[in-house]
């Protein structure tokens, strides 16, 4: 009786094993097209597309001042953020690849 209690608990955890690892891709993945998605609408032309695509709940992280923005105005407090700091730095052509 103690060897098939075992032997399922560690058919459970391979089962565990094997299938975090997709699931965890699948939230990458997600991500990855939902960040594309945005990117790809930041053209002035599209940018209330871009903001309308945020969620009260989001959170970005970039590498200029303040560094991350949360809540319901992060996308466009971060989108006038940017164009601040490329204001302020000089960068006129504001194309970056997401990689």
């Amino acid at each position: 009786m103690k060897l098939k209690r075992f032997a399922g608990s560690l058919t459970f955890l391979f089962a565990l094993a094997i299938a975090a690892p997709a699931s965890v891709a699948s939230d990458k993945t997600d991500v990855v097209d939902a960040v594309r998605r945005y990117v790809d609408n930041l053209d002035p032309d599209k940018l209330q597309t871009a903001l309308a695509m945020c969620d009260s709940q989001v959170s970005i992280i970039d590498e200029f001042p303040p560094h991350e923005w949360h809540g319901p105005t992060a996308c466009a407090d971060w989108w006038k953020g940017l164009l601040a700091y490329n204001d302020k730095s000089g960068v006129t052509d504001g194309n970056a690849t997401l990689v």
